[in-house]
């Protein structure tokens, strides 16, 4: 046995050689481990919004890139694909901890991107390849920036893996609760995360009503042609599996992510049209949408808000809780069938109802307050980002079938206010950050 004094002396010895003594090993410095988790978060955050911003460009009066995506999963797989190729800049870091990241979105090469999809995949006829030479006049510009945003954080949204797999999260602590959420309570999760399923299974019938059956006919178009499909419209998407849910961090709001086999959707549709028929489709349209769809699930995220008289311990903490966190934006329209009672005039009632209920939509959303001082809409006249992802909201909230009266069409969208309040808060963000903005 080596005694006190000897070893004393071999360390000795050892720093006298100019040898280090060994050093026992250390684990991550907690500092790089935030930095590492907050620019995970920002990078989720940068690609969420390019999404949400490419979805909401405008192509011609009548849709946006998220309707053309919607009808063939083929052409979501190119816009999709495209959205994942643009990298994001360095990461900046703030005093308060929070990692920024920026992106752009390269117009001409999205436009190159759609025109190719719409020549291989689309088989409507409303939308032409010309319109998408018109995007960057929509615009007004060649180029479109993000800015993310992330707090570190060790989880991301579902479906947001693999985007981050080169960023490890080595030396994080399991998630806690985010500043938000703290305080707010259990059953307000609860009832959050009820809501947030309402709006997801919602959000997957709007998917599944968007898919295109034949030259001339979505399915929606479909279920407007029959009252009695209409009125079963909703089993469409029942039924989905949970893939995975998220707390937001910017205010209490939780995200839910479900998924339901694309072949349970078509054979609900089928069941449908064998019992109803009509709505100037085929068997054989069904069948066809069904062989391109072999494999496929259909995805949404619903977001939900608990009821504001829990949301007072997360004001209490300083965050930022706009009044109408918890409601819903609702908007009807109305679209009239003219001398057509037929098939042809239904459905042209019914479209006119849509756009008109949707556009509606978009002006409650606006009139809805940023801050104290600015509304929405004034927000979104300032900022293209927010406009646009504004777009993509209003054009993917859900629409109820149409309901007919004589010769009336009138027709319900509704979008969870919990919706929009994320892409405003981001905008203010980035605002506050700009160099002509005195921070």
């Amino acid at each position: 046995m080596t005694s006190r004094a000897g070893t004393s002396l071999a360390i000795a010895a050892v720093a006298w050689l100019g040898i280090a003594p060994p050093v026992r090993p250390q684990g991550p410095d907690p500092a790089d481990v935030d930095r590492r988790l907050a620019v995970r978060a920002a990078t989720v955050d940068c690609h969420r919004q390019l999404a949400a911003v490419v979805a909401g460009i405008p192509i011609n009066d009548g849709g946006y890139v998220l309707n053309f995506a919607a009808e063939d999963v083929a052409i979501r797989g190119a816009v999709d694909a495209f959205v994942k190729s643009i990298k994001t800049a360095e990461p900046r870091f703030l005093d308060d901890g929070r990692s920024e990241v920026d992106a752009d979105v390269d117009v001409p090469g999205l436009v190159e991107v759609l025109k190719f999809a719409h020549g291989q995949y689309y088989r409507g006829t409303t939308i032409k390849a010309t319109d998408f030479e018109e995007i960057p006049g929509r615009l007004g510009t060649d180029l479109v920036r993000i800015r993310g945003w992330g707090l570190p954080r060790a989880d991301v949204p579902p479906g947001y893996e693999e985007l981050v797999a080169s960023l490890p999260t080595a030396g994080a602590t399991a998630p806690g609760i985010p500043a938000a959420w703290q305080g707010v309570g259990k059953q307000a999760k609860l009832k959050a995360t009820r809501f947030a399923e309402v709006d997801a299974v919602g959000a997957l019938l709007e998917q599944a009503m968007g898919l295109r059956l034949n030259e001339t006919a979505l399915v929606r178009d479909f279920i407007n042609g029959s009252d009695a499909a209409a009125r079963q419209a909703r089993i469409i998407s029942l039924g989905g599996r949970r893939a995975g849910e998220y707390l937001r961090d910017d205010a209490p709001l939780v995200e839910l992510t479900m998924e339901i086999p694309a072949d349970t959707v078509l054979t609900r549709i089928e069941r449908l049209y064998a019992e109803h028929g009509g709505g100037g489709i085929s068997a054989a349209d069904i069948a066809g949408l069904k062989s391109r769809l072999q494999g496929s699930t259909l995805r949404a995220t619903g977001i939900g808000a608990p009821p504001s008289r829990y949301t007072h311990a997360a004001k209490d903490r300083g965050v930022s809780v706009p009044d109408w966190l918890a409601g819903a934006v609702t908007a009807s329209g109305t679209g009239d069938t003219g001398s057509d009672a037929g098939l042809s005039g239904r459905l042209r009632a019914a479209h006119a109802a849509e756009r008109e209920a949707r556009r509606r939509l978009k002006e409650q959303i606006h009139a809805l307050s940023a801050d104290s001082n600015t509304t929405v809409g004034e927000l979104a006249a300032r900022e293209l980002t927010l406009a646009l992802q504004l777009n993509a909201l209003s054009a993917g909230a859900a629409a109820d079938p149409a309901s007919f009266e004589g010769g009336t069409a009138t027709v319900k969208v509704e979008l969870p206010a919990a919706a929009v309040w994320p892409v405003v808060h981001d905008s203010l963000q980035a605002s506050k950050r700009r160099p002509d903005s005195g921070t």
